[in-house]
């Protein structure tokens, strides 16, 4: 084998044409946020810092920063509409209550 095939064939296990061997590239964002939920429980003194070093490098990535702003808008609405259920369900309840002592 010559000193130029070695190479070749290093980089031809590598290549993008053929599957990717091992995990994913980048973790998802629910394996980061468990991550970082992780660290600020072990290690709460760090936590602002992480948090401002993690928002430093997405300011470095102009083009993630639509992806995180409809993450955290989706993660919103979420929190708000389980509010909104927490809140409503007694008044189901109570409204039940009141239908089943009308029809007796």
């Amino acid at each position: 084998m010559s000193s130029l095939s070695s190479p070749i064939q290093i980089h031809s296990g590598t290549c993008p044409g053929r599957a990717q061997v091992g995990g994913p590239r980048y973790v998802p964002r629910a394996v980061n946020a468990a991550a970082f939920r992780v660290l600020d429980a072990l290690f709460p003194m760090g936590a602002l810092s992480r948090r401002a070093v993690s928002l430093a490098f997405r300011l470095l990535h102009p083009g993630e920063w639509l992806r995180g702003a409809a993450a955290a808008a989706r993660s919103c609405a979420r929190a708000l509409l389980a509010a909104a259920a927490a809140c409503l369900a007694p008044l189901r309840v109570f409204g039940r209550r009141r239908a089943a002592a009308r029809r007796d």
